[in-house]
């Protein structure tokens, strides 16, 4: 019941490269808080590097509605929509780029 312990989780097992284990974590923390940016984040990146790409942009598009001003959502999103690489120097992110509330 605790959507932070989830992320934790997911994002241990997402910089572990274990994206399946770490889509079902961040699934958890954005089902018990909806609006939980940096769990809906990863969970993207999460989807997108297991194949799911209509997943991803279902995340990053609702990320760019909540979150019109982050930069890095915007690109992200485009990369994808474009199937580009997401990153320009391959290096997946480990932070979370959104400040919660």
């Amino acid at each position: 019941t605790n959507s932070g312990l989830y992320f934790q989780l997911g994002l241990l097992k997402y910089n572990q490269k274990d994206f399946t284990g770490a889509a079902s974590s961040f699934e958890r923390a954005t089902v018990l808080v909806p609006d939980y940016a940096n769990a809906k984040y990863f969970l993207g990146l999460s989807y997108y590097q297991t194949g799911k790409e209509e997943e991803a942009i279902k995340q990053f598009e609702e990320l760019n509605t909540a979150n019109p001003d982050n930069q890095e959502i915007s690109v992200i999103l485009d990369r994808m929509k474009n199937n580009e690489p997401l990153f320009s120097n391959s290096q997946l992110p480990t932070e979370p780029p959104v400040e919660e509330n």
